[in-house]
């Protein structure tokens, strides 16, 4: 068993034993743990969570809707946002996505270029639980009927070919680099405020035979600033476990 493997088993252990199902009138519960009984260095900031997916298609409506979420209003605003991950993809990888068009980007449309293929995409997940780690304390929320929405670009290789850009190494065929955009809703349990938090890829990641995943992002929290994402899950053919860890700077 690979690593990978050995941290897929132990992220469905955690699910298991960790995500409780909460009646139905819940919208969530918060348990917090002081300093003295945790194992971490106090000034350390984590913050992790667990979600399901489900994949599916979307409208051009729900892509434009879930971009206002994060204060991505007009046309012009989705349309440098895809402007800005094109920026990022040249540079961090060596790939050329800039014929696509501006109404490609706005509408999140499927585009095939030949090496790659581009598209927009929103994720309706449902949000298990959120665990920080601040200042020596944890504090994990439970939940129960909450959603987190995730809007993004992606490109997927449609073959295996080398990186031409910052980062060094090989593309294999199916591989995915994309930006992130998570917003994290507020807390009915103690009025936390909602989080957004937005990122690139680092490296490119791909779904092996299995259905295990592994990817990281570098990211900012409007809550907890610079940090680094890492993320393990399955995917299925419409459906996903994923659990995320962030460390913030």
């Amino acid at each position: 068993m690979t690593w990978l493997h050995r941290s897929v088993f132990l992220l469905c252990i955690f699910y298991i034993e960790n995500v409780h199902v909460l009646a139905s009138e819940e919208a969530c519960t918060v348990r917090q743990t002081s300093s003295d009984l945790l194992e971490t260095n106090s000034t350390e900031r984590l913050l992790s969570f667990a979600v399901d997916e489900k994949f599916k298609s979307h409208s051009i409506k729900e892509f434009h809707d879930t971009w206002k979420l994060f204060g991505v209003n007009t046309k012009s605003d989705i349309v440098r946002k895809g402007r800005e991950f094109a920026e990022f993809v040249k540079q961090r990888f060596g790939i050329d996505i800039s014929a696509l068009t501006d109404e490609q980007l706005y509408q999140g449309q499927l585009v095939d270029l030949g090496d790659v293929v581009f598209s927009g995409f929103v994720f309706d997940d449902k949000l298990r639980l959120v665990t920080e780690i601040m200042h020596g304390v944890r504090k994990v929320t439970y939940y129960n009927d909450t959603r987190s929405m995730e809007i993004g670009f992606v490109l997927r290789a449609t073959r295996s070919m080398a990186s031409k850009g910052q980062w060094i190494g090989t593309f294999l065929k199916d591989a995915i680099v994309s930006s992130c955009n998570i917003h994290l809703p507020k807390s009915k349990c103690d009025n936390a405020e909602a989080d957004i938090i937005v990122g690139t890829a680092t490296y490119p990641w791909y779904v092996d035979e299995d259905g295990f995943t592994s990817y990281e992002y570098a990211v900012y929290s409007n809550k907890h600033g610079q940090g680094i994402l890492h993320g393990i899950g399955m995917k299925f053919q419409a459906a996903g476990v994923d659990t995320v860890t962030m460390k913030f700077f």
